[in-house]
């Protein structure tokens, strides 16, 4: 082993697969769950055993590889270079990989052997719960894995260390680890965790690179902490309930941190500037006392903070009201599972709809955000009533606006689940049911092949059809409710029927190899949704800026965002009708998209086309012409600096802009603004403007400076027409408009007078 090596221990957070170089559109989680397909939030017991070896005095670093993997996407497999050269330039003795969710098997393993070659002298550690529960095929089969830390190893990660360092190593010296040994796989002593040890912030720069850290992420932004360990609960998928701690990691019932160790968190998340602190588990398993310790201390602390906390079971009114005064922002979450009670009920959540719906009423009057999310496919669910399950989600959505709801589907059941070990009880066939199976399964090009189980009423193919019905049924859900605007909507269509005909042609000709399958991908979706394609559940919610797609393709859904509001406010039946004319008209002007975007008048055919869309609606036809003309003039100039032809991207002098894609590009480490860079947001009532100015070199990275600018005449000119064009959709469609698009500025003049033509052809100047 090198002794002359610059770090003892060196952890690393893989992603889920490499092969996403090579398959880009891989979309395991990317298309149906909700989160990015690396998944590059990393467990957070990595970063606690990692300050514990720090405490020790060892020479200790962080590898968030998946994070690091991000941005070199667009390289595909020219990537590996700069990750080798990562992996190079962090030479350890010791190198703990991460297996704590069974999506990261493909990575994990390939990384494991990749660290193996690069580094063949030292010894290679995989944990985590997935890393747990395939110990035994571990050892057996994967010879660069030299040892796996079995079930929970906190307080215990210095003796870890120091028996796997030793000449020779000794891993029958420290609890908790198997290995190989003889031909056989051998186990030490088991060891409870030490709780006090806990320790998730990043105080000591132990993440590295730093500029991936110091993005403004959710890493930065929240202290993070799992204050309760084991489970209280049984949820089927979940490889972290009740019973699988009591079969599979050796705990036998549920424990929370310290009240003190938890306050210790949230005071250092204070001092450095940390926005907020988020609490996983239902602290009210630790019982009354516990919670009134805990409230004690943040109430001393004072509301400092934004508190995020996870519920297992609805709260009463005067248990939210305690904890409100507490925190700048109060954020919970709930996950009721299904909307339909008997389900529920079956997997032992006993609440009934009332419960939720007076939960959410109640987080509305008392100022706290909300979040619930159900799942699918549950025990019991049929065609028929996992369509029903988004009735709830709508009456959630309505009488809470400020919450949210979202309904998720699992691609496989995560090992030690109850459905992993007992399917047949509950009539469920896991496909998934080993490690290998695990990684040939999620390795593929496309996420069809990611789904690891069927259930009496659904195979592969008919969850797949599934996911894409419900993530439509949502995004309508939104838009009926005000969170999505209809531009966004018709483009979530747009890119589900491009995943509806790709899992019709599977189906059709499942003998398709994995080099023909990825043919179909590049055959069927333009080369922007190849490239880190967005989540399809996201893209509901969110809407189309968080894919950051600016291609050319988009240009007949950007171009009239308010004149798409109107139509599908006015007229919901046209949603089909708008989706197929725009996504045809797409398809027949693709070549000369490029120079259409740029023209200074609307293309005749797609001016046409609007007027063939409105007819139904009874608008008058001089109203829809002065609609989108001016339009049209406020996209050109978005999308075109001032004297030049080509379309302009993110640093375009302004551009129409959802609130949130900022913080989407940001958070997803992509297109970060570069250093002391300013962006603005628009404050009609006031005619100014709020400036968010981001250091993402900072360490730790920080909630953004603010300041009030005044506004340039481009900006003068918008502020007065943001409030008109409000008035005339809230006119035109009987209820207030929703999400119109803001404006974004980067300081820069640009003449008045093309705008204020452009506004007075509307009868807004």
């Amino acid at each position: 082993m090198d002794r002359d090596a610059e770090f003892d221990v060196v952890f690393l957070h893989p992603p889920t697969s490499f092969t996403k170089l090579r398959y880009p559109l891989g979309g395991l989680f990317e298309a149906a769950t909700g989160t990015g397909d690396l998944l590059a939030m990393m467990p957070l017991g990595m970063l606690s055993l990692a300050n514990e070896l720090a405490r020790a005095g060892r020479r200790v670093a962080v590898l968030n590889l998946a994070k690091a993997m991000q941005p070199l996407r667009p390289l595909g497999e020219a990537a590996r270079g700069p990750l080798e050269e990562l992996l190079r330039a962090h030479p350890a003795r010791l190198y703990g990989v991460g297996l704590h969710w069974a999506a990261h098997a493909p990575g994990a393993l390939e990384l494991a052997a990749w660290l193996k070659r690069l580094h063949p002298q030292a010894r290679v550690l995989l944990g985590g719960l997935s890393a747990t529960c395939f110990a035994d095929e571990l050892l057996r089969e994967h010879p660069a894995v030299d040892c796996v830390a079995v079930g929970e190893c906190d307080g215990w990660m210095p003796a870890i260390a120091a028996a796997l360092l030793a000449d020779p190593p000794d891993p029958s010296a420290a609890p908790n680890l198997a290995w190989r040994e003889g031909g056989a796989v051998r186990r030490s002593r088991r060891e409870a965790p030490a709780l006090e040890a806990v320790d998730t912030l990043d105080e000591r720069g132990l993440v590295r690179p730093a500029p991936e850290r110091a993005r403004l992420d959710r890493d930065a932004l929240l202290c993070n902490l799992p204050v309760v360990r084991g489970c209280s609960q049984e949820c089927l998928f979940c490889g972290g309930s009740g019973s699988a701690y009591r079969g599979r990691y050796f705990r036998e019932r549920v424990e929370l941190l310290p009240v003190e160790r938890v306050l210790d968190h949230a005071r250092r998340a204070a001092a450095l500037g940390l926005s907020g602190i988020k609490l996983f588990g239902d602290l009210r398993l630790g019982g009354e006392d516990y919670v009134r310790a805990l409230q004690a201390g943040l109430r001393a602390l004072g509301p400092r903070l934004d508190l995020f906390l996870e519920l297992f079971w609805p709260a009463r009114r005067e248990e939210l009201a305690g904890w409100r005064p507490l925190a700048r922002e109060l954020h919970l979450s709930l996950s009721p599972e299904s909307s339909h009670p008997t389900l529920r009920a079956a997997l032992g959540k006993t609440f009934d709809n009332q419960a939720l719906l007076e939960l959410a009423r109640d987080c509305e009057a008392l100022d706290i955000s909300a979040w619930f999310f159900f799942t699918y496919l549950l025990p019991g669910h049929t065609p028929q009533n996992l369509a029903a399950e988004l009735g709830l989600l709508g009456e959630l959505l309505r009488v809470a606006p400020s919450s949210a709801a979202l309904s998720l589907p699992y691609l496989f059941v995560d090992p030690a689940a109850p459905l992993f070990e007992d399917p047949a009880r509950w009539g469920f066939t896991v496909t998934f049911d080993s490690l290998a199976r695990i990684r040939a399964g999620l390795e593929r090009p496309y996420w069809l092949s990611a789904i690891g189980y069927r259930t009496p009423s659904f195979d592969e193919h008919g969850l797949h059809r599934a996911i894409l019905e419900l993530t439509l049924g949502q995004a309508r859900l939104y838009f009926q409710t005000g969170r999505l605007c209809a531009r966004d909507l018709l483009r979530t269509r747009q890119n589900l029927e491009l995943h509806r005909g790709l899992g019709e042609a599977l189906a059709a000709s499942p003998q398709l190899d994995d080099g023909a399958v990825q043919a179909e991908i590049e055959r069927r979706f333009p080369a922007h949704l190849r490239q880190g394609s967005p989540s399809l559940l996201l893209r509901a919610f969110f809407g189309e800026p968080l894919a950051r797609a600016a291609a050319p393709g988009a240009l007949a859904y950007e171009a009239f965002p308010w004149a798409l509001e109107l139509l599908l406010g006015r007229d919901p039946g046209a949603e089909e009708r708008a989706w197929r004319g725009l996504d045809g008209w797409s398809a027949e002007h693709a070549a000369k998209l490029p120079g259409l975007a740029a023209a200074a008048a609307p293309p005749a055919s797609l001016l046409a086309l609007y007027q063939r869309l409105f007819a139904p609606t009874g608008l008058s036809a001089a109203f829809l012409e002065a609609l989108l003309r001016l339009e049209w003039e406020l996209h050109r100039l978005a999308h075109a600096a001032p004297g030049e032809g080509t379309p302009r991207g993110l640093r375009s002098p302004w551009r129409l802009l959802d609130p949130l894609e900022l913080l989407a590009s940001l958070a997803d480490g992509q297109d970060a603004p570069p250093r002391e860079e300013t962006w603005y947001r628009f404050l009609p009532a006031s005619r100014t403007a709020l400036a968010l100015s981001f250091d993402p070199d900072a360490l730790p990275a920080r909630v953004p400076r603010a300041r009030i600018v005044r506004l340039n005449p481009l900006a003068r000119a918008l502020v007065k027409a943001e409030p008109a064009m409000r008035k005339v959709l809230a006119r035109v469609l009987g209820r207030p408009a929703p999400l119109a698009p803001e404006v974004l500025l980067d300081g820069r003049d640009v003449p008045e007078a093309e705008v204020r033509s452009a506004l007075q052809t509307a009868g807004l100047g």
